[in-house]
């Protein structure tokens, strides 16, 4: 638990009606965004309870409930991208390990970018390539979580187009395994007018 300065966004990027220029990186695959005065964020549970909690306010991930590990060459990283006012903050996610089973043979290793877009503030989750055994899954939740109960996760049963993997429409949550991850699987949210 605590407060944290976080890192420069590189611009002024709007969420959920507010104005944030830094932000924070967990490890478990989420960002939370903040401003000059800081991010309070405690974590209490894991990362795919996390975002439903109340103190997991402006948060933004894709989250497995599964055990998260540093594989060779595993490596979370950021950068701005682009010159203003079309500039692109981009988390990446690289050679990230999830245990989707019990076994060491179930260990995958996943690919991804959070990219935070400028003037247009849509947020892209991006997906590169997935690999390790597709015999194993776990629930993944991906999405959005404003203040409160301003919450926005997709599972099976959402809007068509949105997840397209097999899930659980109640807990907003899906079954995932590699197979189900291509390299350029895009999942694009845009604020409604």
């Amino acid at each position: 638990a605590g407060t944290y300065q976080g890192f420069p966004i590189g611009f002024d990027f709007e969420f959920n009606d507010n104005l944030f220029n830094k932000f924070i990186i967990g490890s478990n695959g989420y960002v939370a965004l903040g401003n000059d005065e800081g991010i309070a964020i405690d974590p209490d549970h894991g990362p795919f309870v996390f975002i439903r909690e109340d103190d997991a306010d402006n948060t933004i991930g894709v989250l497995p409930n599964a055990d998260i590990y540093k594989l060779d060459e595993t490596e979370i990283s950021y950068k701005v991208l682009g010159d203003a006012p079309n500039r692109t903050l981009v988390v990446q996610y690289k050679n990230w390990g999830v245990m989707l089973g019990w076994s060491e043979e179930s260990l995958v290793s996943l690919n991804y970018q959070i990219r935070l877009n400028e003037t247009s503030n849509t947020i892209e989750f991006v997906f590169g390539e997935a690999t390790g055994s597709e015999e194993y899954s776990k629930p993944f939740r991906m999405g959005l979580r404003g203040y409160y109960d301003d919450l926005f996760s997709l599972g099976e049963g959402e809007e068509e187009g949105m997840l397209n993997f097999v899930g659980s429409a109640d807990d907003n949550s899906s079954q995932v395994n590699v197979s189900m991850i291509t390299s350029g699987l895009t999942y694009t949210f845009t604020a409604p007018d």
